[in-house]
C-alpha cells in the first residue's frame, strides 16, 4: 500500500467509530495501516479512556485518531525502510531483554536479594528517602513511557553520540545501549529506533509484572508472557528457574551451614572493629542460636523454627555464667528458668540486645548474598526498638543532702578508705562527669596532662588495659576541677606514673575474660558505700516510681548542675562524652580547646551547699 492511496478516515467529535466499551470503561480502538504494522508490533493499537461518559470517549478518542494518523504520515513520509524479517529479528531481540531482565529479577528474589533495581531509574528521583509507593512508581514510569511512545517521541530514548551523554527518561536509551553492546550489534537508524520502541514496549510491560511480583502475583506475567510466547504461555518464573539457568549456579552457596557461615562473619573487619566486650556479646548470641536451632544448611532454616528460637529466647536466665550454669548450653538454660519460677529472667532489654546482634549478622548474610529466607531477618527482630531510657533505668541525679552523707562518711572524714578508688571515684565522678569505666580505665603515664595554658586535664582515649570506649564522641579531653587538684588528684596521679603504673587504680586488675575493670568499684559502690550512707532507694520494673540511685547518678548531677547554671550546652556534651547532630557543620568543626571547656563549663561547675572541707588534710594532699 502506497502513501498516496492511503487516505486519513474523516473523524469527528462525535463519532463513535474508534471507541469500544470494555464492561462500564470505553476504550480508544485504532487499526493500524498494514504498510507500517512492523513499527508497532501489532495491528491494532487500544487504550483505555478512563471513563463511561459516551460523549466524553467520544471526544479524546477523536483527538487520538488524529494524532495516531499525524504519526502514521510522519513515518511513511520518512520512508520506512526495514523489511518484515529484519522488524521480526529486532521484536525477538526484545523479547530475549524482556526474558533476560526477569530472570534476573527472578534469581534475585530466589536469593533474597531483589533490590527493585527497575523502580531506581530517574536520576531526578530521591528514592533514598524510602517514602515512595513501588506500585506508584511503577504506573508513573510507565505512564510516561506510553506518553512518549505515543507522541514518537524518540529523543529521550536514544544516546546522543555527539555528547556521549545519555539524556531522557528511565534510563531506556542506556538499557538500548548496553543490551547492542553486550550482544555485539551493528544497528542504527531505523532499526535502532525500531529497538528502542520494541523495549520500551516491553520496559512497560516488566514493570507491570515488577509490580505483580512485589505482592506475589505471578499470574499476570503468565498473561503477558503468553503473548511473547504463545505456543507455550511459559510462566516467567519457571521458565527462567527451571530452563534458563541450573539452581546449582545460581545457589552457589546453599549448602553453607550457620556455623559455617557465623566463623566466616567472625572473620570479617566488620565484626572485628567492634570492641572486645561487644564482640564477646554476639559471640554468645550467634553461639545461642546455633545450638537451638542445630548446625543445618542456611537454606533449610525455617521461619517457624526461628519464631520458636525467639520466643524461647525471651526466658533466658539472668544469671549464666554461674559455677552451675556455666556449662549448661542456651537450651539447658532455658528449660531450667521454664523448670524453675524462682531463677531469675534476664531483662526484655538484654533480650532485645542479644537478637539484635543475631539480626544483624543475617543480614551481613544478606549483603554477601547466602541463601536463606530472607523473611528471617524480620521474624528474629525484637519486638520492639530500644527505647533511648527505660522507665526504670533513667539515673537520677544526687541531692546535697545525699552527697555530703556520702562525702561526710566516716572513711572520708578518717582517711581509712581501704583502696585508693574508693576515695577518688565518687569524687572524679561528680566533677567530669564521666563514666565509672572510663574512670577505672585512666592510665597515669598518658591519660592525666597538661595542656600548653597550664591546665591539667584527663585524656581519655582507646590505650589502656580494658579500655572500651563506648562511643566516638567518648574520645575527649575533661579539664580537671580545680577541688580535684585542691585535694591532691594531680599529685596521686604523678605518683602512680612515678611507680610505672599503667592503671590509676591497679586494685581493680582481676581476671575476668572481658577485661572489664569496673565491677569491683561498681560493686563496693552500689552494694557497700551507698548503704551505710543510708541510699538504699532503686528504681525496678515493679516501683518504677522511685529513685534510682547509682554510680551513674554522679553523671547525671553533672549534667543537670551545668543545665541550671545555664552553662554552654555544646560543650558540657563534649565533656561528658554525649554525640551532637550538629548537621552538615558538624563535619567542619573542631573540638573546643582545654582552656575553653575548662573556663566555660568546668571551673564554673559548683554545688552549692556541699561541704568538703572534712576531706582538705587527706594523705593525697598532704
Amino acid at each position: 500500500m502506497f502513501l498516496s492511496t492511503v487516505r486519513k478516515p474523516r473523524v469527528n467529535k462525535y463519532s463513535c467509530s474508534n471507541i469500544l466499551l470494555k464492561g462500564a470503561i470505553y476504550h480508544f480502538r485504532q487499526c493500524i495501516p498494514q504498510d507500517i504494522v512492523p513499527c508497532f508490533s501489532k495491528k491494532e493499537y487500544r487504550l483505555s479512556l478512563h471513563t463511561s461518559d459516551k460523549r466524553k470517549a467520544a471526544r479524546k478518542a477523536a483527538i487520538m485518531h488524529n494524532v495516531l494518523w499525524d504519526i502514521f504520515t510522519l513515518i511513511r513520509e520518512d520512508g520506512f525502510k526495514m523489511d518484515e524479517a529484519t522488524f521480526r529479528n529486532i521484536e525477538a531481540m526484545a523479547d530475549k531483554w524482556l526474558v533476560e531482565i526477569l530472570k534476573d529479577d527472578e534469581l534475585k528474589r530466589i536469593k533474597g536479594l531483589v533490590d527493585h533495581a527497575f523502580w531506581h531509574v530517574d536520576k531526578d528521583f530521591n528514592y533514598e528517602s524510602n517514602s515512595y509507593d513501588f506500585d506508584s512508581m511503577a504506573s508513573m514510569v510507565q505512564s510516561d513511557i506510553k506518553e512518549a511512545l505515543k507522541t514518537n517521541d524518540f529523543k529521550p530514548f536514544v544516546y546522543d553520540t555527539n555528547t556521549g551523554e545519555y539524556s531522557g527518561v528511565y534510563g531506556i536509551k542506556k538499557t538500548v545501549d548496553d543490551f547492542i553492546t553486550t550482544h555485539a550489534l551493528d544497528i542504527k537508524g531505523e532499526e535502532l529506533i525500531a529497538l528502542t520502541r520494541e523495549i520500551a514496549k516491553r520496559y512497560v510491560d516488566y514493570l507491570e509484572i515488577g509490580k505483580a511480583r512485589e505482592n506475589g502475583d505471578y499470574a499476570v506475567e503468565k498473561k503477558l508472557m503468553k503473548d511473547i510466547f504463545p505456543s507455550s504461555g511459559t510462566n516467567i518464573s519457571s521458565y527462567t528457574c527451571a530452563k534458563a539457568l541450573p539452581l546449582q549456579d545460581i545457589q552457589d552457596d546453599s549448602d553453607v551451614t550457620i556455623l559455617e557461615a557465623v566463623n566466616k562473619y567472625y572473620e570479617t573487619k566488620r565484626f572485628k572493629d567492634l570492641a572486645a566486650g561487644t564482640q564477646t556479646e554476639a559471640r554468645r548470641a550467634l553461639t545461642d542460636f546455633t545450638s537451638m536451632l542445630g548446625n543445618i544448611p542456611l537454606k533449610d532454616i525455617s521461619v517457624a523454627s526461628v519464631r520458636t528460637f525467639r520466643a524461647r529466647y525471651y526466658k533466658m536466665p539472668k544469671e549464666r555464667r554461674t559455677k552451675e550454669r556455666v556449662h549448661l548450653n542456651a537450651s539447658q538454660l532455658i528449660a531450667l528458668a521454664e523448670n524453675d519460677p524462682t531463677v531469675q529472667i534476664r531483662t526484655e532489654r538484654a533480650s532485645c540486645k542479644s537478637l539484635a546482634f543475631i539480626v544483624t549478622f543475617f543480614k551481613w548474610l544478606e549483603k554477601e548474598g547466602y541463601c536463606f529466607n530472607p523473611q528471617i531477618i524480620k521474624v528474629i527482630a525484637p519486638d520492639k526498638e530500644k527505647p533511648l531510657v527505660n522507665a526504670n533505668e533513667k539515673r537520677n541525679r544526687y541531692t546535697i543532702e545525699e552527697l555530703n552523707r556520702m562525702f561526710h562518711h566516716k572513711s572520708y572524714v578518717s582517711d581509712s578508705f581501704r583502696y585508693d578508688f574508693q576515695f577518688w571515684l565518687p569524687l572524679l565522678g561528680i566533677f567530669t562527669g564521666a563514666r565509672l569505666d572510663e574512670l577505672c580505665q585512666i592510665n597515669p603515664q598518658d591519660g592525666i596532662l597538661q595542656s600548653k595554658e597550664g591546665i591539667w586535664y584527663i585524656d581519655i582515649k582507646d590505650n589502656a588495659e580494658g579500655k572500651g570506649i563506648k562511643t566516638a564522641a567518648g574520645y575527649r579531653a575533661i579539664p580537671i576541677h580545680p577541688e580535684l587538684i585542691a585535694l591532691g588528684f594531680i599529685k596521686y596521679a604523678e605518683g602512680q606514673k612515678a611507680k610505672g603504673e599503667t592503671l590509676l587504680f591497679p586494685e581493680l586488675r582481676n581476671r575476668r575474660a572481658d577485661k572489664k575493670l569496673y565491677p569491683k568499684a561498681s560493686r563496693w559502690f552500689n552494694d557497700v558505700f551507698k548503704k551505710e550512707v543510708g541510699i538504699t532507694s532503686v528504681a525496678t520494673k515493679t516501683k518504677k516510681e522511685e529513685k534510682k540511685l547509682d554510680f551513674h547518678s554522679f553523671r547525671a548531677t553533672f549534667i543537670d548542675t551545668a543545665k541550671q547554671l545555664s552553662l554552654p550546652l555544646s560543650q558540657v556534651h563534649e565533656i561528658v562524652g554525649h554525640t551532637e547532630d550538629r548537621g552538615v557543620t558538624g563535619i567542619y568543626e573542631e573540638r573546643y580547646g582545654i582552656a575553653i571547656l575548662f573556663h566555660d563549663v568546668i571551673e564554673k561547675i559548683k554545688y552549692d551547699g556541699l561541704d568538703l572541707s572534712k576531706l582538705k588534710n587527706n594523705r593525697y594532699s598532704r
